[in-house]
């Protein structure tokens, strides 16, 4: 028989066999010698430890204890501020996609998650801070040279095959003059 009652919680039967036997600890360590206290202290302290130990090896419970809720297409596009076309778009790179047979649904904690990753990148802002100051800089040019400079003209050259052709040629005429 299993000390677990539904939904993981722990039953009372145990908890109230633990507290009997603290009570009954509390009473035998009133009755002891103070020499023999220090040990007593210690023993208990060491069963605290354990204790903690274990408390503290269990995967945390979600936030708040809330249970997930699926969000559609259209909610998970408001929390992420995008269209819904791109929500769709994307589902399967994002994390947090859910397949309900035909139906796609999104985690709310999933999304949670996912904006909360997605703040405070220092790439993200590093490369956002860049831009505007290359948009400012420009910006600022556009300002300080309200006219355009002229334009250099460039050789007009043509494809590369012409040049070839007409140095073939510049060679034939000068074989015949000089023959």
């Amino acid at each position: 028989m299993s000390n677990r009652a539904p939904f993981g919680r722990v039953s009372p039967l145990p908890l109230a066999r633990f507290s009997g036997l603290v009570r009954e600890a509390e009473a035998v360590g009133l009755a002891l010698e103070v020499s023999r206290l220090p040990e007593a202290l210690g023993e208990l302290r060491r069963v605290e430890a354990r204790l903690t130990a274990r408390l503290y090896s269990q995967p945390a419970p979600p936030p708040g204890n809330a249970a997930d809720r699926l969000l559609t297409a259209e909610e998970t596009a408001d929390r992420l501020s995008i269209s819904t076309d791109t929500v769709y778009r994307n589902a399967a790179a994002y994390p947090f996609t859910v397949r309900q047979g035909r139906a796609l649904r999104f985690s709310s904690q999933g999304v949670d998650a996912y904006i909360r990753s997605r703040q405070g990148n220092p790439a993200q802002e590093q490369s956002k801070q860049r831009l505007a100051e290359i948009n400012q800089a420009e910006a600022t040019a556009r300002a300080s040279n309200s006219v355009d400079p002229p334009r250099q003209k460039s050789k007009k050259r043509g494809p590369p095959w012409t040049r070839f052709h007409n140095a073939r040629h510049l060679d034939s005429l000068s074989l015949r003059l000089y023959s």
